[in-house]
């Protein structure tokens, strides 16, 4: 990689000449701001998002969690320091803090969507500003995804149970053996008998 002269060379002047009366050596806490802003300068920029400062990546990073209206959320991107966001820079950052939070599968629950966003407009009715909808939102998704769980696990449970309700049901009836014999000994019986149990 080629470094452009004149920008290094306008940072090394920059330095030495506010130190010309402490003769050629400066600072011990100058040579690192030096070098950083070297290194900076040579890299280039950390990273294409070049709309996104932290201010406005802290607010992404905890919208990717909730579902919150996009319109609503550039509005308040927007009123941090940075170049104005488009509804697509904002949908797109979005996507990409989600998939580097953890993949596709990272974001909140598609079946919380509906009943989310009609939260959110209830709570943002009643004049409540948006980074404190943001953290109520967080709360919300938190306990309604809680109880999502609970009504899944106890939905499989239940379906489990009754599966092996049927299961039993099919070998005591002889539907799963056809080779069972129509009449059934008392062996069999207490055999069949100590399987339900």
């Amino acid at each position: 990689m080629t470094y452009p002269y004149s920008i290094l060379s306008s940072e090394i002047a920059v330095h030495s000449s506010g130190n010309t009366n402490q003769g050629s050596r400066w600072p011990q806490a100058e040579i690192p701001k030096l070098a950083r802003r070297i290194l900076e300068t040579a890299k280039g920029p950390k990273s294409l998002w070049t709309k996104w400062s932290s201010d406005r990546e802290d607010v992404i990073k905890r919208a990717a969690d909730v579902w919150i209206p996009l319109d609503d959320l550039r509005e308040a991107l927007n009123v941090l320091p940075g170049e104005n966001l488009t509804a697509t820079d904002v949908e797109q950052r979005l996507n990409a803090v989600r998939s580097e939070l953890g993949g596709y599968t990272h974001g909140p629950d598609e079946t919380l969507k509906e009943e989310a966003f009609t939260a959110y407009a209830t709570e943002k009715a009643k004049g409540t500003e948006f980074i404190a909808l943001l953290g109520w939102m967080e709360d919300w998704m938190w306990g309604a995804e809680e109880i999502l769980r609970r009504k899944q696990t106890e939905e499989r449970q239940r379906r489990i149970e009754q599966e092996r309700r049927q299961a039993e049901a099919r070998l005591r009836s002889g539907a799963d053996s056809p080779w069972t014999p129509l009449e059934i000994s008392a062996v069999d019986a207490r055999c069949i008998g100590a399987i339900g149990k």
